[in-house]
C-alpha cells in the first residue's frame, strides 16, 4: 500500500509505502524547520542551538541555553587540548573539577581558566 504524503507540505509530492515511514519523515522534515537558536556565548551571535544539555545538572542547562552546537564543538577540542597538555585523567574528581572550571571561562568567562594550558604552542606545519 502507497500512502500519498498530504500531512507534510513539504513532501506532498512523494509517496510513501509505509505510514511509520511517513511519521519520520514528517517528524524530521518538521525538526528541521524547528531548530532551536541561541545568542551563542562562544561565537558572540545568533546560531543553531543543541539538542540537549551537554552536561548534567545547572552547568549543562545553563550551557544548553546560551551556547550553541558550534561553541560546544570548539569547547570538545578545547578540553582535549586541556587534557592532554596537562596529562589529566578524566577518572579522577579533581580534573572533573578544574574541567567545569574551564567550561565556566570558556563559555562565561568567569574566572581565571578558559584560556589553553600555559606554554601550548600549536605545531608548525
Amino acid at each position: 500500500m502507497i500512502l500519498p504524503v498530504n500531512s507534510c507540505s513539504a513532501l506532498k509530492d512523494r509517496e510513501v509505502k509505509s505510514p511509520f515511514r511517513l511519521e519520520l519523515l514528517c517528524r524530521n522534515y518538521a525538526h528541521d524547520l524547528t531548530m532551536r537558536r541561541v545568542n551563542c556565548t562562544v561565537l558572540k551571535e545568533e546560531a543553531d542551538g543543541l539538542e540537549s544539555p551537554p552536561y548534567p545538572g545547572d552547568l549543562g542547562q545553563r550551557i544548553f541555553e546560551n551556547v550553541s552546537a558550534d561553541g560546544w564543538q570548539q569547547w570538545l577540542q578545547r578540553q582535549v587540548l586541556i587534557i592532554n597538555e596537562n596529562q589529566l585523567s578524566t577518572a579522577d574528581s579533581q580534573t572533573i573539577e578544574l574541567l567545569e572550571q574551564h567550561m565556566l571561562g570558556f563559555f562565561f568567562q568567569e574566572g581565571d581558566l578558559g584560556s589553553v594550558p600555559q606554554g601550548f604552542a600549536p605545531r608548525k606545519k
